[in-house]
């Protein structure tokens, strides 16, 4: 949601920020004890809370009467990679396939380039990480290559990237090929989008190059921004402080618990594999791939951002999980900007 408000509105960013900070919370509570209860009871409703969650974010959007669609926006980012537009990014908007656990991605670019597709060795079934829409949908009459094929509504995009059921349901798109694949929030595969972008990178990069070394070095920049991650403790950390290159504690505790605990334990390490193992097996990824290109002549650097949770108030140390943020959290939210933006601003030079 975030990352389609800051492409509506590119040319005046901090009206990316009001509408991000909008509610949407009720529209999808009316319509959770509306239409979707009838539904439970064999009422055959078309409109649901995922639909209802969608035209709350496009009634935000710069136009409603015009939705902005996908195309629309690979054809700007096209425009500007041959000069003729001011910087317009691409997008992807990674989603998790319920039917087959892959992940998959809404996006404005070429992805998997046909190349990069043939290169993967079949026989051992192997395949990219992450899928494109157009495939799995067939948006794109069949070049699944293509970019943001379809006038899929970007809005659309970005509520089936964040499909987080029960909130927001497991939703499929209405084709008439008539694949019905559903998809839910991307972060069940990858939670930082570490390796949906890893992937892309490599790909972009195999492109370029023709598949083989740069003639001339060729730097990137990977910014990685994340929330209050920094709020939790270290899991292990150097006995000394002061000697980083000594040996390292577990530094992780826990306690007793009862019977009633085990009730609770299996979601409880699902909830915390999910973070952990998926920020650790995305930067292996990410490693693997700087580890790659750097004999190829590219070298990949890597900033990362965190709201600094340690430097804010007690209060602000918890990370605002609701669709409808209150007014500490909005002014939590900006104490952490005041911390960030000398930074941001450094990395802009």
């Amino acid at each position: 949601m975030g990352a389609m408000f800051y492409g509506a509105y590119r040319d005046d960013p901090s009206k990316a920020t009001t509408q991000s900070e909008q509610p949407s919370l009720d529209e999808v509570a009316s319509a959770l004890i509306g239409p979707d209860l009838l539904r439970a009871f064999g009422a055959k409703l078309e409109r649901g809370r995922g639909e209802a969650l969608e035209r709350s974010w496009a009634a935000r959007l710069p136009d409603p009467e015009h939705p902005l669609t996908l195309a629309a926006w690979a054809d700007r980012t096209g425009r500007f990679v041959h000069g003729s537009e001011d910087p317009f990014p691409a997008f992807l908007f990674d989603a998790t396939i319920v039917e087959t656990g892959q992940a998959m991605a809404f996006t404005t670019t070429q992805f998997p380039s046909p190349g990069y597709r043939s290169a993967f060795d079949r026989r051992s079934r192997q395949s990219p990480i992450a899928e494109s829409a157009n495939l799995v949908f067939d948006l794109s009459d069949g070049d699944a290559s293509m970019g943001g094929g379809a006038d899929l509504q970007v809005a659309t995009a970005a509520r089936l990237s964040a499909a987080f059921p029960f909130v927001s349901p497991a939703a499929t798109l209405q084709t008439a090929q008539g694949k019905r694949f559903h998809v839910v929030d991307g972060g069940y595969y990858d939670n930082y989008g570490l390796v949906v972008t890893s992937q892309w990178l490599d790909d972009a990069l195999e492109e370029i190059s023709k598949g083989g070394r740069f003639d001339v070095a060729m730097a990137l920049d990977l910014v990685i921004a994340r929330t209050l991650v920094d709020a939790t403790q270290d899991v292990v950390a150097p006995i000394d402080a002061q000697k980083p290159e000594g040996p390292w504690r577990y530094t992780a505790s826990a306690k007793s618990h009862g019977w009633a605990w085990q009730a609770t334990a299996p979601v409880l390490a699902f909830v915390n594999g999910r973070t952990f193992g998926q920020w650790t097996g995305g930067n292996q990824v990410l490693r693997l791939l700087i580890d790659k290109w750097r004999w190829r002549n590219a070298t990949i650097r890597v900033h990362l951002f965190d709201l600094p949770a340690r430097q804010l108030r007690l209060p602000c140390r918890v990370e605002p999980l609701s669709w409808k943020l209150t007014e500490p959290q909005r002014a939590c939210m900006s104490e952490g900007w005041e911390k960030v933006k000398t930074k941001v601003a450094a990395l802009q030079r």
